[in-house]
């Protein structure tokens, strides 16, 4: 206990001052106009890189807006769009420093016009979760790593310098939307209201034909309650499971043409159902009775085969269950990463295939394209 408090304490102390959001915005691994040292093209700036105190409300759905953003980023459906966060400006390498350890999120909303839309009745829906990756001991911050603690996905961004990278839904309609990053840090949320959440928001044009989304989970204004147990929640313990909080990730049921969103897991099982049929054959008896030597002396009685009769019955059905194997199939048909771009490493779930160069490790979670 003694070293669980301390372990907390040292931790706290080191993530007083490190603070972060979402400042940038990728599409395809390109920057849609040279970005600024603080926001990229299509980001609302926000006034500071505090927590919001809040969970409900107007602020928490798009942070404290400053300005307008410089404009619009243009991208289609299955395209995969990367979040760039930094503590400070876009020129640090880095997501989140201290023990800022949590989930990561993105939801769309549909918008009439993306550069002057207001943020409050909005219908969002989640498009990209990834909270505990492996489970583990408490851990501590992201100076040292060790296998047996628990990995976020705070943890993986900053392996990945800042970059959380995810693809579109495949079958999203034409039109402006808001896309909104999320990152939560639970290292104070042992008490209720003790989570952080840091919030931005991109400003995106999607181009295509597609339909988009169909039977998503749709929230009317984000909120979460202080007592949801994705919000409250000690990480100073050993953990192997994790729920974060909000809707489902939606999933498109089918794409054509395009990619087919963000991977999903399927587990396949065979099942065989056959039916045992029993057999029993009956032969009979035909007894004659006769004499020796011709005569009539001496009787004697013998039994010749009769006819034989063959029953056929069937049984009880029997049905038979054989696990198959869990298959993860990956976002688009086809698709593989860019140079420089992520191609592997633990808990990864995105391409394992470079468009150019090659997958080279960079530690045990992290593959990169080069050339």
């Amino acid at each position: 206990m003694l070293m669980k408090t301390v372990l907390a304490t040292a931790v706290l102390a080191s993530a007083v001052s490190a603070h972060t959001n979402f400042r940038g915005f990728y599409v395809n691994s390109k920057g849609q106009s040279k970005p600024s040292k603080d926001y990229d093209y299509c980001v609302r700036p926000v006034a500071n890189n505090n927590p919001l105190t809040t969970y409900s409300g107007a602020t928490f759905q798009c942070n404290t807006i400053t300005g307008p953003a410089a404009g619009v980023c243009s991208a289609d459906p299955g395209d995969e769009v990367t979040m760039v966060i930094a503590e400070h400006s876009m020129t640090e390498t880095y997501a989140v420093g201290g023990a800022h350890h949590g989930p990561i999120q993105a939801y769309l909303a549909k918008v009439d016009d993306a550069a002057t839309t207001g943020v409050t009745g909005l219908k969002w829906f989640k498009i990209y979760e990834r909270g505990l990756i492996h489970g583990g001991g408490a851990r501590g911050d992201d100076s040292t790593d060790n296998p047996s603690w628990q990995y976020w996905g705070t943890n993986e961004a900053n392996k990945n310098k800042g970059l959380v990278t995810f693809k579109l839904p495949c079958d999203l309609g034409p039109g402006d939307y808001l896309l909104r990053g999320e990152l939560i840090a639970l290292h104070s949320a042992g008490s209720a209201g003790g989570a952080q959440p840091y919030v931005s928001c991109a400003q995106l044009r999607i181009g295509g034909n597609g339909n988009g989304p169909t039977n998503a989970e749709t929230v009317t204004d984000i909120s979460y309650s202080t007592s949801d147990p994705g919000l409250r929640i000690s990480i100073y313990q050993s953990l192997n499971s994790y729920t974060a909080p909000g809707p489902r990730v939606y999933v498109p049921q089918s794409c054509s043409g395009g990619g087919n969103g963000n991977p999903t897991t399927t587990t396949t099982r065979t099942t065989t159902t056959t039916r045992v049929t029993t057999t029993t054959t009956t032969t009979t008896t035909r007894p004659i009775t006769t004499t020796q030597d011709g005569t009539c002396q001496n009787p004697v009685t013998v039994t010749l085969p009769g006819e034989t009769y063959t029953e056929y019955v069937d049984g009880p059905a029997v049905t038979v269950t054989v696990g198959g194997a869990t298959t993860t199939q990956g976002g688009g048909n086809g698709q593989t990463a860019p140079l420089y771009g992520q191609c592997g490493g633990r808990g990864w779930t995105g391409a394992t295939t470079c468009a150019q160069g090659t997958c080279k490790a960079s530690g045990e979670y992290y593959s990169q394209c080069l050339p």
